[in-house]
């Protein structure tokens, strides 16, 4: 009989034990309680074990308000909105002081959206209010916000997009549907079944070459782009004049800023003909729809040939390209 009641009776006994609380729940507890001091201990101890930051740093926000050190509450609330800029406090339930001090900081704080669109050049609305053509960097107050893009040919796109604070939110939008939002950069022209089309591109490029000395050069030329991957035709004026074929691998680092390798056949023409290869990598910078600037480093060797004393070249290419629809 005694061991037929041991098992019931321990099982009675684990129901009315008190269930241990975690960390946040006992910050919760003494802030119910009044003890804001043993709170705030409980929270800190919370947060260094991974608790829900955003409840932890807007509960201790709420401790430093009842202890009246309003600096230290603001920066537990700018620790709550950086871990979710829609952090907010019920104003039924909180002193709302406290929650104007909360929504006051979120007003105050800025975050970046960076948005592109495949094709460039659509028009960004944030909220309604139209910012500029894409691609373009947006501050705003942190927060969800509606973006929309419109392009000049016809067609939009629109998206809801979480603008954080110390951190950049990238968004690209097609003309079908759109990318997530992210903390890290979007692939331009991803999913968009117009990014692999062809378009036509200008430039201008000056030269600095480095062979025995140290000279100049300048070259006009053209191509056409396609996605990642580009093609042209180069005449060099001035000192010699010479035909340039080249093709170069794009890779979009952030909006606006791509990568890129370069392979060449130089050819320069005088008493005879001399041929060669090079090769170059650099960067390219487009803020604007249709203009842009690039810089490059490499070289160039040309084989044997009478019309040089060396063969060999160090090449600094930077020039301005005009891309077209």
């Amino acid at each position: 009989m005694t061991i037929a009641l041991v098992g019931p009776l321990c099982l009675c006994l684990l129901a009315a034990a008190p269930a241990r609380l975690s960390r946040l729940e006992q910050g919760q507890k003494a802030f119910a309680e009044g003890d804001y001091s043993a709170a705030l201990k409980a929270l800190d101890l919370a947060a260094g074990e991974g608790a829900d930051l955003e409840k932890v740093q807007l509960l201790r926000a709420q401790c430093f308000a009842a202890q009246q050190d309003f600096g230290r509450a603001e920066e537990a609330f700018a620790l709550a909105l950086e871990a979710n800029p829609e952090a907010s406090l019920d104003p039924a339930r909180v002193d709302p002081s406290v929650v104007k001090v909360l929504d006051g900081l979120r007003a105050r704080t800025r975050g970046t959206v960076s948005v592109s669109s495949t094709p460039p050049g659509a028009i960004v609305s944030l909220d309604g209010k139209e910012q500029g053509p894409t691609p373009i960097e947006l501050k705003t107050v942190i927060g969800r916000h509606k973006v929309e893009v419109k392009w000049p040919g016809g067609g939009t796109a629109e998206s809801s997009v979480l603008a954080r604070a110390r951190r950049d939110t990238y968004l690209v939008l097609a003309q079908g549907a759109p990318s997530a939002a992210t903390g890290l950069p979007a692939e331009p022209g991803a999913g968009d079944a117009k990014g692999s089309g062809v378009h036509p591109f200008g430039e201008v490029r000056g030269l600095m070459e480095v062979a025995r000395g140290v000279f100049g050069a300048m070259e006009i030329g053209g191509g056409i782009e396609l996605k990642y991957f580009r093609a042209g035709l180069h005449l060099r004026l001035v000192p010699d004049f010479g035909l340039s074929p080249r093709a170069a691998l794009v890779v979009p680092v952030i909006p606006a800023l791509s990568a890129f390798v370069e392979a060449e056949v130089p050819m320069i023409f005088g008493s005879s003909v001399a041929v060669g290869l090079g090769a170059s990598g650099g960067v390219e910078w487009h803020p604007f729809r249709f203009v842009g600037g690039f810089l490059a480093i490499g070289g160039r060797h040309f084989f044997d040939n009478p019309l040089f004393i060396n063969n060999d070249r160090f090449e600094l290419s930077v020039g301005v390209r005009l891309r077209l629809p």
